[in-house]
């Protein structure tokens, strides 16, 4: 982990501002829909599922690591597999951000760490994001083939 500053990552105070914003908004939606519901939802939850939910939770992740790292390579961008994976799970730490966009963090951390430039970093979040609504466009359609009853939720 030696070299890898993050508290070096420089943020323009118009971004963190926004960032708080959209968080507090978020929050806010969620404590309006129905508190009680979701209190009663996490009261509920049954606690030995919990490690099997977080290991096909970090499982999931392979796969879309490996794809970054793909995504990287063409690109032209060297980063060494190591600090590579560290970048990818960091972004991980905004990605509770509706849309997931706080994942841009890790275009200013390669910027920071390897000086690559964040137009090419920036489009490869985005392009990886593409392909994530690619995946699940492909996943809900294959859903309205078994699952015809939900095929009006499903399109909407």
């Amino acid at each position: 982990m030696d070299n890898f500053p993050i508290t070096s990552v420089k943020f323009d105070n118009r971004f963190l501002v926004i960032m708080i914003g959209v968080i507090a908004l978020y929050a806010t939606l969620l404590l309006v829909s129905d508190f009680n519901k979701l209190a009663n939802k996490i009261a509920n939850f049954n606690a030995e599922y919990l490690p099997v939910i977080i290991s096909l939770i970090m499982i999931g992740w392979i796969p879309l690591f490996v794809r970054w790292n793909l995504l990287l390579k063409h690109s032209g961008l060297k980063v060494p597999l190591k600090k590579n994976l560290l970048i990818y799970l960091s972004g991980f730490a905004l990605s509770i951000t509706p849309g997931k966009i706080g994942e841009l963090l890790r275009a200013q951390i390669l910027k920071s760490q390897f000086d690559l430039p964040r137009t090419k970093t920036t489009t490869l979040v985005l392009v990886e994001k593409f392909y994530d609504l690619a995946g699940a466009i492909l996943i809900s359609l294959t859903s309205i083939w078994f699952f015809h009853e939900s095929s009006p939720i499903i399109i909407i």
